[in-house]
């Protein structure tokens, strides 16, 4: 009886023990870089840095540094990568051909929970309602797409709700 209450405490425990690991906030363990500290590694390392970017408003204004020069005041020197395609930027950060990439932190956690390597650096861009159907004439409601073709890049993040029209 014993051993038996010995081993029903310890499988509790280690239940316990998984649920509490389980709930803890990694993002309590994210490390905040400091400006200076940032530029103190990005002149250490002296490279380019290769970033990709496509047609996301929120990601534009890496261009406009580009243009304004912005990057050169901070003595770095940034290769901009523009893709016609969302999910071309992911597989081309995937396989190592640019060394950043601005996309959504859904995608990014499904990439490292897949296994890859990657760190979020940077928020650039809070999306507070700038997700948007664009219709044809004729269509005024969400009730108005039934039976239409819906068209989504596939991957994407608003993939799976337009597969719901």
């Amino acid at each position: 009886m014993k051993k038996r209450s010995l081993l029903t405490a310890c499988l509790l425990f280690l239940v316990v023990m998984s649920l509490a690991v389980s709930c803890t906030n990694p993002a309590v363990y994210i490390k905040t870089t400091t400006e200076a500290e940032a530029a103190a590694v990005v002149n250490s390392k002296a490279r380019t840095i290769n970033l990709g970017f496509s047609a996301w408003p929120g990601w534009f204004p890496w261009q406009v540094a580009q243009d304004q020069g912005i990057f050169k005041t901070k003595n770095t020197t940034v290769n901009l990568k523009w893709f016609d395609g969302y999910l071309e930027s992911i597989s081309t950060l995937a396989a190592g051909q640019i060394d950043a990439n601005s996309q959504t932190l859904g995608d990014t956690l499904s990439s490292v929970a897949g296994g890859a390597d990657q760190v979020v650096v940077l928020v650039n861009d809070n999306s507070t309602g700038n997700d948007q159907v664009i219709v044809a004439g004729g269509i005024n409601s969400v009730a108005d797409l039934r039976g239409k073709k819906v068209a989504a890049e596939e991957g994407t993040v608003d993939r799976a709700n337009a597969s719901k029209y």
